[in-house]
């Protein structure tokens, strides 16, 4: 790792920063000690953690405040904590963590080059393990590592600076991962509006003379009892038989009711109806586990949910024995609808695309009557918070939670006219891509603002972010000085006697 450095600054190997080493201590042995603990995994939070020695199982390290801890394992080889003090207690260190304590340089100017693109390109150049989490650097690859070292005055003066432009940064940042919560509140507010008929009020008062959905709905209840005694007739009739009169007519089942309870408020034109009426087919998943296969058809599960659609870039597949035994019930075809009802993505629907899939364990399927509904205006009714706090309010089961597909039939779903359901879903679809700029600009600013972070670290490490004054002492004097702290504690520190043996 060459490194190019300013006038007065000099070049120290990553191995000679250290002037003190540290000890090792096992904590259980001191059990009702209070430690403070800093762990690589509570190093998001910020603080260490407060621990008692008998809850601690390993030996730590002995560290005190101003020691600067880098973290040798993959993945977090990025994370470098300068120790600060919080409490009275004794303060230590996982083993995963190498110390640098020299109380000569700042500790936040070598915190802030631990952390630089240049120096995390070093370290992971060279790792031990598997792969992944078990994978750490190596401690005498990490030693050769070389480190810039400025003048002190000018370390203090590119901590300052970094420090204000890091804190212009993490308001920014906060700034910033606000807006996904913004953007979701404000994609329920459409959906909320759309399914309380507010976002075509307007076009109500344009268009009234309109078909309402109470016309619609008793055609749609014709229709279906007349597809039934169709369908019933040609089973009669298989058998050989005539019908003698219509007593087989009682055999039909009217449409589920509504649940009691439900509090959809629908504009005059509109009904307040059931899946179970508005669908030709609602059906549950098959409940046994798939057998996956390099090759086949994609089987779909609800980590491939996201609002309204699903990705299938890392979609599974099974065999095609497998997946006609898992279409018995139905088979998904465009422009069905996938729900999820249990599980921990649970509330979300997804249209089918026009490509052959399976379904798989923890959804069901709606299949539109297209005569009454737009499968699009389906689809986001069932995403919308009226049809989630539905289902959040009929979830059981303590194992393995989730909503019954008898209750899912008979929720509350409102209905307009066939036109008005289009001119809703072509809103809500301009809303949507609003929301999907939004978020794709949002995600181009985080890259910059991770890219500027970066940016800030190297320039500061070329001498570039703060004016250098010749008057500075120069680095290579310091570097000298600490050699010389380094010998005189060397040659203070009392031999080791070996006793001789005694008969």
């Amino acid at each position: 790792m060459s490194i190019q450095i300013p006038t007065g600054w000099s070049i120290e190997e990553f191995g000679e920063l250290s002037t003190q080493k540290t000890s090792n201590i096992d904590p259980s042995k001191f059990p009702e000690e209070d430690f403070e603990l800093w762990s690589v995994p509570n190093f998001p939070s910020g603080k260490p953690e407060f621990v008692k020695g008998f809850e601690i199982k390993s030996n730590k390290q002995v560290v005190k405040s101003g020691d600067v801890l880098v973290c040798k394992i993959n993945p977090r080889i990025n994370r470098v904590w300068v120790v600060q003090p919080h409490t009275k207690n004794r303060q230590l260190a996982s083993t995963e963590w190498i110390v640098i304590r020299n109380p000569s340089i700042q500790p936040d100017f070598l915190k802030y080059f631990f952390t630089s693109p240049k120096f995390r390109t070093g370290i992971c150049s060279d790792v031990s393990g598997v792969g992944g989490s078990l994978t750490r650097a190596r401690p005498k690859t990490i030693a050769k590592l070389l480190s810039p070292i400025a003048p002190l005055n000018e370390q203090r003066r590119i901590v300052e600076k970094v420090d204000a432009l890091m804190e212009k940064s993490g308001a920014a940042k906060e700034a910033l991962d606000a807006i996904p919560a913004l953007l979701d509140q404000y994609r329920q507010s459409v959906l909320a509006a759309a399914f309380r008929g507010d976002l075509t009020k307007d076009w109500r008062e344009q268009n009234p003379n309109i078909e309402p959905a109470s016309v619609l709905l008793d055609r749609i209840r014709t229709e279906r009892r007349q597809c039934w005694e169709e369908s019933e007739l040609v089973k009669i009739r298989a058998k050989g038989k005539e019908p003698k009169n219509d007593k087989w007519k009682e055999k039909y089942k009217e449409p589920l009711t509504l649940l009691d309870g439900h509090f959809l408020k629908v504009p005059k034109n509109w009904e307040v109806t059931t899946p179970d009426l508005i669908c030709e087919q609602i059906v549950d998943c098959s409940h046994a586990t798939a057998k996956y296969t390099d090759t086949g058809i994609p089987i779909v599960r609800t980590t491939e949910f996201r609002l309204g659609k699903l990705d299938l870039q890392k979609v599974k597949r099974v065999s095609r024995e497998t997946f006609e035994k898992r279409v018995l019930r139905l088979k998904p075809r465009a422009n069905d609808i996938l729900y999820s009802r249990e599980g921990g993505i649970f509330g979300i629907a997804c249209i089918v695309p026009n490509v052959e899939l399976c379904m798989g364990q923890r959804m069901m399927l709606f299949r539109a009557n297209t005569n009454a509904i737009l499968p699009s205006f389906l689809l986001w009714m069932l995403n919308s918070p009226a049809f989630f706090n539905q289902a959040a309010s009929k979830v059981t089961g303590s194992a393995s939670p989730h909503v019954n597909v008898g209750d899912i039939k008979r929720f509350a779903i409102a209905l307009p006219p066939i036109e008005e359901q289009e001119k809703i879903v072509n809103l809500i679809t301009a809303s949507l891509e609003k929301i999907e700029e939004v978020s794709q600009h949002l995600e181009l600013l985080n890259k910059s603002k991770a890219e500027l972070n970066q940016s800030i670290l190297a320039k500061a490490f070329r001498g570039e972010l703060v004016p250098q004054d010749p008057t500075d002492e120069p680095a290579a004097v310091l570097l000298k000085r600490i050699q010389v702290e380094r010998e005189v504690t060397a040659k203070s520190k009392p031999k080791r006697t070996r006793q001789k043996k005694t008969a």
